[in-house]
């Protein structure tokens, strides 16, 4: 997850910042339960979301807040990581702008993890997608950041896969290569998971 080991959950990191994501939000629904909400800038993404499927984008926002509702429950563990992520996209194209909303819910809790479960919707009310999460908390020193070695954040409307200076690799094999990004990496180090699903599913919508 991105945020594991994020001192001050409120800040944007810095693949919040990258993929238009606001700071995730503690809230509570209509009957008092607790609730996380985040939300999205597909403005940042592209032009036109009519002609493009950007799905893949949205494992990083799922990832993202559906970590945060796990992670927040953590109590004295160091930090949380993605086991298993699922995303069922409802409606890939023709979202209404400019922002998609998520709220995300817990399902369950243990000592060594947790499972959250979070529906996305559009600016005018409709369901995009659905995603579930399992996270385990691990137990591992705090790196020390360095801020000042990160790349510069790349231009609105740049695809996907080139945000995480990712290549497909034509042979025996058609693979996806993404390179050692600190932008994308959360604070123990690990590939963030839902810049990896975003990743895979850019490789497969490619023409």
């Amino acid at each position: 997850m991105s945020i594991a080991h994020e001192p001050v959950v409120t800040d944007r990191t810095a693949t919040q910042r990258l993929f238009g994501l606001g700071a995730p939000a503690r809230d509570v629904d209509d009957r008092g339960e607790p609730l996380n909400r985040m939300s999205m800038d597909i403005g940042a993404l592209a032009p036109n979301t009519a002609r493009t499927a950007y799905g893949g984008v949205l494992a990083v926002l799922l990832d993202d807040l559906l970590g945060f509702t796990v992670w927040d429950r953590r109590g004295i563990r160091d930090g949380l990581v993605t086991a298993e992520l699922s995303v069922d996209v409802v409606t890939p194209r023709r979202w209404q702008g400019p922002t998609l909303r998520a709220e995300s819910r817990l399902l369950a809790l243990s000592a060594d993890g947790g499972t959250s479960t979070a529906r996305v919707q559009d600016s005018a009310g409709a369901l995009i997608a659905t995603g579930t999460l399992w996270g385990n908390f691990v137990d591992l020193p705090a790196p020390g950041a360095d801020g000042s070695a990160l790349p510069d954040f790349p231009e609105p409307g740049v695809a996907p896969l080139d945000w995480i200076g990712g290549r497909i690799e034509d042979g025996p094999g058609v693979r996806v290569v993404v390179p050692a990004n600190p932008l994308v990496a959360n604070k123990l180090g690990f590939m963030h998971g839902g810049v990896q699903g975003c990743a895979m599913i850019s490789r497969r919508t490619r023409p």
